[in-house]
């Protein structure tokens, strides 16, 4: 009964139209409403009960290893990049806007410090990065914009029915810049970047059936939106949702507030990292060797330390580096603040995508409501839209056949249903067969349009 009525208030309230800011109510914040409604033994069940079933229905004692922090299909080093330059040119103030490397840097005297104010400038360096005309993130950004004008409304119509405000459906662009068939390093697959744990949980992928809809832009869409819903339900704010969907750090925080019996805020969640991060950097500071699982050849560890392997034969007694066997632990020597800068950056890696994620995600949605992108493919009408399986199977190889390809559109198809028609005859992306067909992009599909695409080679 309980649950029933914090669920309808939170639903009533969640947003109020396409271009809302998860609107809470006017009149009485969260915390309060909250402890009108059922004092601090009713916060305690709204923390634990929704948490409990997230986890249950996850399969997962500890929901971290359900969101890997790896999954983003762009790398984190090659988009954090040196904007002095550009806020020249834009006129802007560089100090309002910061990297989390910046904020986060070893070499900053003393603890690091999180405040709403300093990811506030991790947003707005997310929102120039994707502004700036030149950069290569902008590019993805507008092309990304630009296709998935067509998918927009049933987009819209899926979040919606979900409880879920309609500007989550761009999560898609920094997630895979929505590229259908995008893959992480580490096999997150599909627009709104899926593992197969989390897949699975959302009936996405199953072993047994043989389905993978992960790549499905509405399926997936479902899925992203249901899992946000319940990220929302366990943690009652959207930037913890958004941190939950990203990495596991998000479940150690809120099982911490359940235990204190304290309400999650991301400002809470933002000290709980900062306290992580600090006893990492002070811990390094005064050490001398760090402890080490070996998982690689000596010569990789020696590499990724900044240390050689005749250091860690010394400090470790090793006499023969072809002994050194998988899962031993062995010390790796902290010769000088160098090899500690590296280990500090090896080890708060997962951290910074956690704190990055949010702000990255509201800058490129405040991008969007500033009309940096504005061009759109006209939408679609998918009503008879029909996934194929696109479970993973030995192909067959085609036959030979000519230099360039030509597909025939049939009626109601989008640029989607013909990628999966013909990417078994090409190793180009969906995206690429846009471009090679660029004039019928710009002014839409057609039925009887001639596509064009090189055989199993890229453009």
């Amino acid at each position: 009964m309980f649950m029933n009525i914090f669920q309808k208030n939170k639903n009533e309230n969640r947003f109020v139209d396409k271009n809302s800011s998860d609107k809470q109510p006017t009149n009485i914040n969260r915390r309060d409403f909250l402890k009108v409604a059922v004092g601090v033994a009713g916060i305690a069940m709204i923390k634990s009960i929704p948490f409990n079933d997230l986890l249950e229905k996850l399969g997962d004692d500890d929901g971290e290893e359900l969101f890997e922090s790896e999954r983003m299909a762009i790398d984190l080093d090659e988009n954090e990049e040196d904007m002095e330059d550009v806020y020249e040119e834009m006129g802007q103030n560089p100090e309002l806007s910061h990297s989390t490397k910046d904020l986060l840097a070893y070499s900053i005297d003393g603890d690091v410090s999180l405040t709403p104010e300093k990811i506030k400038s991790v947003q707005k360096y997310w929102e120039n990065v994707h502004s700036t005309e030149g950069n290569k993130l902008h590019k993805s950004f507008v092309d990304a914009f630009y296709a998935i004008g067509e998918y927009e409304p049933e987009l819209r119509k899926i979040f919606t029915d979900a409880g879920v405000p309609e500007k989550y459906i761009y999560l898609a662009i920094p997630e895979s810049y929505w590229d259908l068939d995008g893959k992480s390093p580490v096999g997150a697959v599909g627009p709104y970047q899926f593992m197969k744990t989390t897949a699975k949980s959302y009936g996405l992928y199953s072993d047994k059936k043989k389905f993978d809809y992960r790549t499905d832009p509405f399926k997936s869409a479902k899925a992203a939106a249901h899992l946000l819903s319940d990220l929302y339900s366990a943690s009652g704010d959207w930037d913890l949702a958004l941190s939950g969907y990203n990495g596991g750090h998000i479940w150690r925080y809120l099982k911490q507030s359940r235990n204190e019996n304290e309400m999650p805020s991301y400002e809470g969640f933002l000290r709980y990292i900062e306290g992580k991060i600090n006893n990492i950097k002070n811990e390094l500071k005064y050490s001398q060797t760090l402890d080490h699982v070996v998982r690689s050849p000596l010569g990789v560890i020696a590499k990724r330390y900044g240390v050689t392997v005749n250091e860690l034969k010394s400090l470790n007694n090793i006499k023969d580096v072809n002994k050194v066997r998988k899962g031993e632990i062995i010390k790796i020597p902290l010769i000088d603040e160098e090899v500690k800068e590296k280990v500090y950056n090896s080890k708060i890696a997962g951290y910074i995508e956690n704190l990055n994620y949010p702000a990255k995600f509201n800058g490129i949605y405040e991008a969007i409501q500033k009309g940096v992108a504005t061009e759109q493919l006209p939408a679609k009408n998918h009503s008879v839209y029909i996934t194929k399986n696109t479970y993973p199977r030995k192909k067959e190889k085609p036959e030979k056949q000519a230099e360039e390809l030509v597909y025939t559109v049939k009626k109601g198809e989008g640029w989607f249903r013909i990628y999966q028609n013909i990417k078994h005859l090409t190793k180009l992306k969906q995206r690429d067969i846009i471009k090679y067909n660029l004039k019928i992009s710009k002014r839409g599909l057609r039925e009887g349009d001639k596509i064009y695409f090189p055989k199993n080679r890229k453009a």
